[in-house]
């Protein structure tokens, strides 16, 4: 369960980031 959570924490920031690339 704690290693799925990581990885979604790991694709929000990551998804997160492209966003903000985008907006930029």
């Amino acid at each position: 369960v704690w290693i799925s959570k990581a990885f979604h924490l790991k694709i929000y920031k990551l998804t997160n980031q492209l966003v903000n690339g985008a907006k930029g």
